[in-house]
């Protein structure tokens, strides 16, 4: 049995509906939340357009991971002149 868009539509929508409460609650989203729907995802966009589909969500999923991984690394950095400076200030 096909899943249609509707059914599909629902399953993000309650994905998307658990991820806003659980960040509400505890400023949070679990891992589990953000694989599950990446994994939906790619699912999705494979059922409905085949290899160009599944690129077009990976390639979605490495520039999200990538923008993500750019503000970490300055963050770190950030982190460690400030450590630096500290160690000379003392």
């Amino acid at each position: 049995m096909a899943m249609g868009p509707n059914v599909l539509n629902l399953l993000m929508g309650c994905l998307v509906i658990l991820a806003s409460v659980s960040d509400i609650a505890t400023k949070t989203i679990p891992n589990w939340i953000t694989l599950s729907g990446m994994a939906t995802a790619v699912m999705v966009h494979t059922a409905m357009r085949g290899a160009e589909g599944c690129l077009f969500s990976l390639g979605g999923i490495a520039v999200g991971i990538s923008l993500l991984l750019r503000r970490h690394r300055c963050r770190r950095c950030e982190i460690a002149r400030r450590d630096r400076r500290d160690r000379r200030a003392s």
